[in-house]
């Protein structure tokens, strides 16, 4: 192989696709090694008799090096040589509703074929249409089916959610979230993803901008749907973001505040509501609140009004005041009214205040978001 087309390589598929089209030329080595990953497969082993491979030029792919003997077995020379070959050759990547049923069906396919199933996705991505509608809808085949192997749809779930990078990449599953009536099944799957998103930023320790601002707008679809099944999948999402994402950027900056209000929105409307969503979302809400300080504004300002504050103020009060410091340089105003709130009103009157020897909620909430308060606007003020 010549070094000057290695040079040319930017995945390890891509250095393997040219091993392999080295090593196996013609179209019957190809096919001989796709058999011997058939007899594999159907014996559930990495090496098999060569006379399981049912293909006349096994020897030639033996000669090549890509198989190896130990005896009467033959098995790959390398462990990834098996599953790219395996992704590349014998799962149907170009035919995703027959790639399915191949990795369906045996519980135990997963641990054989799991890794192939990655390079065989990868396949399907790079060559799917604007908003890799096929391999929305594939993913969502595997999550849904119920006689899969759960380490076939971990795999599938993490190599789609490594490779979004741009808004484009995630049309068709926002086309799916906007358009479907099929809840539970959408919802479901965006909640799984939504966490293998957020380990694999976190392994990375940082997003891209445009990978970020693709997962705030699909949070965005999902929350604006305003279905209590998409909700955690949304909040997942920007979580993932609100810890890692680069706010200073204008574009995801304001992805991320449509999606934050909208999951706010949906928070409130949900009967029984979900304090970990509100909190999260007044949190989300509070951090991007540059993105439409009118709009956030608005929201925020409805945890300071009756029958909203007595009901609900030891649960959200804590979390707005966290937020102060990003509310401040675009509503001092406001920051002021919310401080004012907070500390210069009477507690709420419904319910004891001390109930049992023990002091209430909002006193303990009170006491955490002065002392939040004071540290984050001393830190703003000193810039």
């Amino acid at each position: 192989m010549a070094s000057q087309n290695i040079r040319t390589l930017t995945t390890q598929s891509e250095l393997i696709d040219r091993y392999e089209d080295e090593r196996l030329p013609t179209q019957p080595l190809k096919r001989a090694a796709a058999a011997a990953i058939a007899a594999m497969v159907e014996s559930r082993r990495l090496s098999v008799p060569q006379i399981n491979v049912r293909h006349d030029a096994l020897d030639a792919v033996l000669q090549s090096g890509v198989l190896v003997r130990a005896g009467d077995l033959v098995a790959f020379a390398h462990h990834v040589l098996f599953d790219h070959i395996a992704g590349r050759f014998y799962l149907a990547w170009s035919q995703p509703p027959l790639l399915q049923q191949q990795v369906s069906g045996d519980s135990a396919i997963g641990l054989l074929l799991g890794p192939a199933l990655r390079f065989a996705m990868e396949r399907i991505w790079q060559d799917d249409r604007p908003g890799r509608p096929e391999s929305w809808g594939l993913l969502i085949g595997i999550t849904t089916a119920t006689d899969l192997d759960p380490v076939v749809a971990s795999v599938a779930l993490r190599t789609v959610a490594e490779r979004v990078e741009t808004v484009q990449d995630v049309g068709g599953l926002a086309a799916l979230v906007q358009n479907s009536d099929d809840f539970d099944t959408i919802g479901g799957m965006l909640s799984r993803l939504a966490r293998f998103v957020s380990m694999s930023i976190a392994e990375r320790g940082s997003v891209s901008t445009t990978a970020a601002t693709a997962w705030a707008m699909l949070a965005h679809q999902a929350a604006s749907r305003e279905e209590r099944a998409y909700s955690d999948g949304a909040r997942f999402l920007l979580w993932a973001l609100f810890e890692r994402a680069d706010f200073s950027d204008a574009s995801f900056l304001v992805s991320f505040g449509s999606a934050a209000r909208a999951l706010l929105a949906l928070a409130w409307s949900l009967d029984p509501q979900l304090p970990s969503l509100t909190a999260a979302a007044i949190r989300f809400v509070a951090k991007s609140f540059g993105s439409d300080p009118v709009a956030s504004r608005t929201l925020l300002q409805q945890i300071l009004e009756e029958p909203r504050f007595t009901g609900h103020a030891h649960e959200e009060a804590p979390w707005l005041a966290e937020g102060i410091g990003s509310i401040i340089p675009y509503d001092p105003e406001f920051a002021a009214i919310v401080y004012a709130s907070l500390f210069g009103r009477s507690a709420p009157q419904e319910g004891a205040s001390w109930l049992g020897g023990h002091r209430s909620e909002f006193f303990r909430s009170r006491r955490t978001a002065s002392r939040t308060m004071s540290t984050r606007a001393g830190t703003w003020l000193a810039h």
